[in-house]
């Protein structure tokens, strides 16, 4: 085969992939069914606080959640231990409620309150519907 006669082939079969990509991309296009989950796909009417799998409901996953500061009091005593918090994260994927069901002292129940606060998430969802949902969250403080 000549050099030319090896280009010419090769440029054809370059042009016919491309062609067939391009038929397949009309025939078969890339596009999510329904709406993405948004706060306006939230239901309005639905003021309920969930429990993750209660009915289908998904549970919320963290996309922002720094870690709480630990206090210069608790530093200084060295105390270890956790704290335990219910929390609502809201159709919007915000927390929008916060309450200590175990906490610590020297200030370290408040700074992980205060942190939680500005944690972000991906909703809770049920039937395609973003719902506030309750969550037990454990924040641990540890001095190595």
């Amino acid at each position: 085969m000549s050099k030319r006669r090896i280009v010419v082939t090769l440029a054809g079969i370059a042009v016919l992939t491309l062609l067939a990509g391009l038929a397949s991309i009309r025939a078969f296009p890339l596009k999510a069914s329904g709406a993405p989950p948004t706060a306006a796909n939230a239901d309005p009417a639905t003021t309920r606080v969930f429990k993750v799998g209660e009915k289908g409901v998904t549970a919320p996953v963290p996309i922002y959640n720094p870690d709480p500061a630990y206090t210069k009091e608790a530093k200084d005593a060295k105390l270890n231990g956790n704290v335990i918090l219910e929390i609502v994260v809201a159709p919007d994927g915000t927390v929008s409620d916060v309450k200590a069901k175990r906490g610590l002292g020297m200030g370290l129940t408040e700074s992980a309150v205060s942190a939680v606060k500005t944690w972000k998430f991906k909703p809770a969802m049920k039937a395609e519907k973003l719902v506030a949902c309750w969550l037990m969250v454990e924040i641990t403080f540890k001095i190595f």
